[in-house]
């Protein structure tokens, strides 16, 4: 897909500046928690780091083409975050029975697990 070549000489010169703002809220936060620890200048490094938000998303607060949205990355990392939990209490669970890790089971076991589960509730729904 080819876009309008001042729109891309635009976006990247926004992402040179961010990346500059980067840059510069590395160096600052070098100094905040390095050795120096000058903690009086935690409010330019939060400048900094508005500075390069607003370079990337543009003068409207625009995203960037292909990067989620806070709020579905946000959606996403939390269902990511339960299904991790949920495999990890399985995998403990089945601990004693199955030898293997929770990549392991979660390729192996759990479609089989889950096709088990939704024959036996269809069975119990068509039961009642």
């Amino acid at each position: 897909k080819h876009q309008d070549p001042v729109a891309e000489q635009e976006l990247l010169e926004r992402l040179h500046k961010a990346a500059e703002s980067m840059s510069d809220y590395n160096i600052i936060e070098n100094q905040i928690r390095g050795g120096e620890s000058n903690w009086s200048l935690l409010p330019t490094a939060g400048m900094f780091t508005v500075k390069c938000g607003y370079h990337a998303g543009g003068e409207t607060g625009g995203s960037l083409n292909s990067f989620p949205e806070f709020t579905a990355w946000m959606g996403k990392n939390s269902t990511m975050g339960k299904n991790y939990r949920l495999l990890n209490e399985l995998s403990h669970h089945m601990n004693y029975r199955v030898s293997a890790n929770a990549q392991e089971l979660r390729q192996t076991y759990v479609p089989i697990l889950r096709e088990r589960i939704l024959r036996l509730l269809k069975a119990a729904d068509n039961v009642s």
